[in-house]
C-alpha cells in the first residue's frame, strides 16, 4: 500500500512540474497562428508584417518587457504577458485577444513567448504585488501629490498630463525614433492599465526600452502612491478632453521625422521594399526598391531603389525633384504611370508633408541595389492581352512576385544564392 501512494505521488510531482512546459508546447500552436506573423517565428520581433509598424513588434528573445510587476532587469510573470495578450495595447499595433483566445490559450501563448527569453534572461522573476487598495472607489491624492507629480513627472508628461512637457520633444525609444507620450488624461493611452495600482507600478518599476525610468529606489512607497492616485485623477471623460494641438509636436519634430511617418502612413515600403516567398520584408533591404510589378499586356515595372544611393537611389536627386514625383509624377528621367508608382493619391499633400518625405528620403541610408529597367511586353502580346480583357477572359491584375530582382543580395538570400551558385557550376 505503501508503495502504491509512493508510486501515485511522485507520478503527480512529475506532472505538476511539466505544467509550464505542457502550457508552453500548446502555446506553440497559439503563437504560430496568431503572432508569428508579426513577432516573427523564432520571437525575434521580425514577422512579415512587422517593417511597417512603428513601434516594432516586441523581440522576445532580448528578454526585455515594457509592462510588468517585476523588476527591470529580470522577465515578467506569465500573468505579465498574459495581461498584455488579453488587452493588447492601444500605443501600438498590438490587439487584444481576449475575445479571440481562450484563458487557457492565452496562458498557454504566454508561457511560449518567455521561452524565448530565457537564455538571455535565465534568473526566475521576482514578482511585486500591485496594491489593490488604491484602486478603491473614492480614494484621492493627498495635498503633496501634486507636487510630487510636478517635480518627478511633469518635464515629460506637461503639468497638465497630456505628453507635452519641455523635454517630450526630444525624447526617443530604444530604436532612435522619436516617442509621442501618452496623453495621462484619456484612460485608453495607458499601456500598462490605468488604475491607480497599475500606474504605481509603471512608475516604480519604469518601463523598459523606453524613457521612463524606475522610481524606486528614488521616491518612497508612499509618495509613489500618491504620484499614482494624482495622475488617475487627471483623467477625464471624452467629452471634456479637448484635443492636444498637434503643431505643438510638428514644429518641434525634424522634419525627417514626420517625413517619415508620412513614408509609413503612405505605406511606401509596400511596393519599395522587396521581401522573400514567405512574405517576410528583408530589413536590410529597406526601401531599395527592386519588386517587380507585373501587369498583363503591360510588361514588368521594377521599383525604384529611393534611398539615398548616388547612383542606384535618389542621392542625386535634389529636394525639389522628389517633391515632384510624388505629388506629380514627374520624375528627372521620366514621366511615372500612375498604375506603377501611385502619385495621383498623394498629389494633394500640403507642401509641408510633401517636403517632409523628401527630408526623410534624403536622411536614408545609402543602399547600393541597381534594378532592372522596365520590360515591355511586345505588340502582339500587349494587343491579345488587351483583346483578352475586354471580353473578359483575362483581368489586368497587377502581381507581385517575391524576391528581391536588383543586383544586391538580401542578408538572409546569401546562403540560397551561394548554394545555387554551387549547383549551376
Amino acid at each position: 500500500m505503501y508503495k502504491r501512494i509512493s508510486q501515485i505521488l511522485s507520478i503527480a510531482f512529475i506532472a505538476l512540474n511539466m505544467v509550464p512546459a505542457v502550457l508552453a508546447a500548446d502555446g506553440a500552436d497559439v503563437y504560430r497562428n496568431h503572432c508569428a506573423r508579426c513577432h516573427g517565428d523564432t520571437g525575434m520581433g521580425d514577422g512579415p508584417a512587422s517593417t511597417m509598424q512603428r513601434p516594432r513588434p516586441r523581440d522576445f528573445t532580448s528578454g526585455e518587457y515594457k509592462f510588468k510587476t517585476t523588476p527591470d532587469d529580470q522577465l515578467p510573470a506569465v500573468d505579465d504577458v498574459a495581461a498584455l495578450v488579453s488587452n493588447g495595447n492601444l500605443r501600438s499595433s498590438m490587439p487584444p485577444f481576449k475575445n479571440l483566445l481562450t484563458k487557457e490559450e492565452i496562458s498557454a501563448v504566454s508561457a511560449y513567448v518567455l521561452e524565448f527569453s530565457k537564455e538571455n534572461v535565465p534568473a526566475e522573476p521576482q514578482v511585486y504585488e500591485k496594491k489593490s487598495q488604491l484602486n478603491l472607489p473614492g480614494l484621492k491624492p493627498g495635498a503633496e501629490a501634486e507636487s510630487l507629480y510636478l517635480q518627478n513627472c511633469a518635464s515629460c508628461h506637461g503639468n497638465d498630463g497630456r505628453g507635452l512637457g519641455v523635454l517630450a520633444p526630444a525624447l526617443k525609444d530604444k530604436d532612435g525614433y522619436w516617442l509621442m507620450l501618452p496623453d495621462l488624461t484619456d484612460a485608453k493611452a495607458y499601456g500598462g492599465g490605468s488604475e491607480a495600482a497599475d500606474i504605481a507600478m509603471r512608475i516604480r518599476t519604469g518601463i523598459v526600452m523606453s524613457n521612463m525610468p524606475a522610481f524606486e529606489e528614488i521616491l518612497s512607497p508612499d509618495e509613489i502612491d500618491q504620484i499614482a492616485l494624482y495622475v488617475r485623477s487627471l483623467q477625464q471623460d471624452l467629452s471634456q478632453r479637448r484635443p492636444v494641438d498637434a503643431e505643438v509636436w510638428r514644429k518641434n519634430l525634424p522634419a525627417e521625422v514626420r517625413g517619415e511617418y508620412m513614408v509609413r502612413a503612405m505605406s511606401c515600403a509596400l511596393c519599395h521594399n522587396s521581401y522573400d516567398e514567405t512574405g517576410m520584408y528583408y530589413p536590410d533591404m529597406y526601401l531599395a526598391g527592386g519588386v517587380a510589378i507585373t501587369l498583363p499586356g503591360l510588361g514588368v515595372f521594377y521599383t525604384k531603389n529611393i534611398t539615398s544611393h548616388l547612383e542606384d537611389g535618389v542621392g542625386s536627386w535634389s529636394h525639389e525633384d522628389i517633391v515632384k514625383t510624388i505629388t506629380t509624377g514627374y520624375a528627372p528621367d521620366r514621366r511615372l504611370e500612375a498604375f506603377s508608382m501611385p502619385w495621383t493619391f498623394f498629389s494633394n499633400l500640403t507642401d509641408g508633408d510633401a517636403a517632409d518625405v523628401a527630408a526623410y528620403i534624403q536622411s536614408l541610408p545609402a543602399i547600393a541595389n541597381k534594378v532592372p529597367v522596365r520590360k515591355y511586353d511586345s505588340f502582339p502580346k500587349r494587343l491579345w492581352s488587351r483583346l483578352r480583357q475586354l471580353f473578359r477572359l483575362e483581368y489586368g491584375r497587377l502581381e507581385y512576385p517575391p524576391f528581391n530582382q536588383g543586383t544586391a543580395i538580401p542578408e538572409k538570400e546569401k546562403a540560397r544564392h551561394e548554394l545555387n551558385e554551387v549547383l549551376n557550376a
